[in-house]
């Protein structure tokens, strides 16, 4: 289900200064953007998400930017990377701030990742000062986006960055339509003119109940390891967990 995007601040809404499953092999920080353009039913951040709109009772509120600089220095010599997630980190309201966030990561030598559902990505592929300064790019696939032009166009901007690592990743939960989108990124990654994207690697990872956006999925029980290995063998993916590859 699609959302309108509202206007927001400047500046992440969560921080989370060290974690160990957000950027393969590295202790990263992790910057939540607030605001999403998709409701996913299985979404895991429901608050961070409706920021936007609800203000702050939540709890959560804006880092400024003096407050992400600290962060950052302090993390120098300890974390290895900055993830920036959401919500959506891509979304229009989010750009500039991605986009000055990843420099700032830059600049203190950072590896750098970016969470996104793809969605803004094939009329914001001309700003290079933002896919310059990507390091990797997990995009999760989603049935609103415009999965053909995402992962067979030769035009998107990580065709022309052999440098960009890429991931692609699926949640998997038991709502209507879960089969058909895990289909069509199968079939688009087996085309001849699959690019970067559909030719990375294919993670398949499991829904955790929550309260999310829980209209949708009417069974809420969780595929076990085993349903997931044998849905990716025959899909030619991955599975992961918890940010481990089971």
């Amino acid at each position: 289900m699609e959302a309108p995007e509202h206007a927001s601040s400047w500046g992440p809404v969560a921080v989370n200064t060290a974690s160990f499953i957000d950027y393969p092999g590295l202790v990263s920080t992790v910057l939540f953007m607030p605001g999403c353009n998709l409701r996913c039913p299985y979404c895991q951040n429901a608050d961070i998400v409706t920021y936007s709109d609800r203000g702050q009772s939540t709890g959560l509120r804006r880092h400024g930017r003096e407050e992400v600089e600290a962060i950052l220095d302090g993390g120098i010599g300890v974390i290895d990377a900055v993830v920036i997630t959401g919500g959506e980190a891509l979304s229009d309201d989010n750009l500039d701030c991605t986009e000055e966030l990843l420099g700032m990561a830059r600049s203190r030598r950072y590896r750098t990742k970016v969470d996104t559902n793809g969605i803004t990505a094939p009329r914001i592929r001309h700003r290079p000062d933002l896919w310059d300064s990507i390091d990797l790019l997990a995009m999760d696939t989603k049935p609103e986006a415009d999965l053909e032009t995402l992962l067979l166009s030769p035009d998107m901007p990580w065709e022309s960055r052999p440098r960009m690592a890429l991931e692609l990743r699926t949640t998997v939960c038991r709502m209507p339509g879960m089969d058909a989108l895990l289909e069509t990124v199968a079939r688009l990654r087996r085309m001849p003119q699959a690019n970067r994207m559909a030719r990375a690697p294919w993670y398949l990872q499991p829904y955790r109940p929550c309260e999310g956006f829980g209209e949708g999925i009417a069974d809420k029980t969780k595929h076990t390891a085993d349903e997931l290995r044998a849905m990716a063998r025959d899909l030619g993916a991955l599975v992961r967990e918890t940010g481990e590859t089971l």
